[in-house]
């Protein structure tokens, strides 16, 4: 478990410190070989899109 102080146990972003962190296959690793193409990398504006639910 990751570290956490107790105004960030207060945070409603809590709930993702107490997660298990899981290892991705080796593929995804292998992707990691090449830069990723601009057109498909996120702006640093959208740095949160992955996290939307939508």
């Amino acid at each position: 478990m990751v570290p956490v102080t107790e105004e960030e146990k207060k945070s409603p972003l809590y709930k993702y410190f107490t997660l298990d962190m899981v290892d991705a296959p080796a593929e995804k690793y292998a992707q990691d070989e090449h830069p990723m193409h601009p057109k498909v990398a996120l702006s640093p504006v959208d740095l949160n899109k992955p996290f939307d639910p939508a």
